[in-house]
């Protein structure tokens, strides 16, 4: 996965989900904005958006863009070199992101990849993703979709006039069950 520039402090927090609480003061001298502490952001990780945000606080303390990629990889680098493990999960991350998920299956079944993940729970969600968008899963898509349009955000218009016209507009294009002539013997849930 990217690991560089402002993307790389997120994918460490990932990769590295128990830090040493010694970085706890790296964090703190990083200047972090008031509503992402230094020792929530190590032990809860953070998502992509928090990290923009963080980088739009440096911005707006007047750090260049160079200078918010330079701080966010020291960042990221302080979370590596303690263990090989997250090394390790930077690899797994690489192969997933090019569709190998047999790796997930090769270590230890409870041990963590993310926080909230272990080495199971990755390959099966990462194997429904890959069912999810070739149409071999069994879900209704209908169901989804309509979900999609349904929730409070940016790209779904406010209007629930407007939400619906889109909705009739594409519901014919959406499949209510997939069918199962790309894989009819479910041979890609085989491990």
């Amino acid at each position: 996965m990217p690991s560089f520039g402002i993307s790389s402090l997120f994918w460490a927090l990932r990769a590295d989900p128990e830090p040493f609480v010694k970085l706890v003061s790296i964090f703190q001298r990083a200047d972090l904005p008031p509503n992402y502490p230094a020792q929530e952001t190590l032990t809860n990780g953070s998502d992509l958006l928090s990290i923009e945000k963080i980088a739009q606080h440096w911005r707006e303390k007047g750090l260049t863009d160079t200078q918010i990629s330079q701080r966010a990889n020291h960042l990221a680098e302080s979370l590596f070199p303690r263990w090989s493990s997250s090394a390790i999960k930077r690899v797994l991350y690489g192969l997933n992101s090019c569709g190998f998920l047999f790796p997930y299956k090769l270590g230890p079944s409870n041990n963590k990849v993310t926080r909230n993940t272990n080495m199971n729970g990755q390959w099966r969600f990462q194997l429904n993703s890959y069912l999810w968008l070739s149409w071999t899963n069994s879900a209704d898509y209908q169901r989804y979709f309509i979900y999609f349009f349904r929730m409070p955000q940016p790209h779904v218009p406010e209007s629930e006039r407007s939400q619906q016209e889109m909705i009739e507009m594409l519901k014919s294009y959406v499949k209510s069950n997939a069918n199962n002539f790309r894989d009819p013997f479910f041979l890609s849930t085989a491990p």
